[in-house]
């Protein structure tokens, strides 16, 4: 395994605690991608006003999608509570299924 292998797999390891630790506590971050990447760049460490420099160093935001997604539909984790984020969830995941 090559150091940014190794890297990325930590990045990940690092992201689903937060996601866990934030998503347990704040139900805002079980509904809203968004809200839990900026909760989850400030556990991080990270400032909300962010430099060019720490951009670089910071997790992707489809890294913070992602594992809420994992936590919520594969290991069925803090489910979201909102019925309209719910119904668009549902939406766009017909949608994507009828591109495949």
């Amino acid at each position: 395994m090559n150091q940014e292998t190794t890297y990325n797999i930590k990045e990940v390891k690092e992201v689903k605690e937060v996601c866990l630790k934030l998503m347990a506590i704040d139900e805002r971050c079980r509904n809203d991608d968004l809200w839990l990447m900026l909760q989850g760049y400030r556990e991080l460490g990270f400032n909300i006003y962010i430099d060019y420099h720490q951009l670089e160093k910071m997790p992707r935001p489809e890294t913070f999608k992602r594992m809420r997604a994992i936590i919520q539909n594969k290991d069925k984790m803090f489910p979201p509570t909102s019925l309209d984020v719910i119904r668009r969830r549902k939406k766009r995941q017909k949608v994507m299924e009828q591109l495949k």
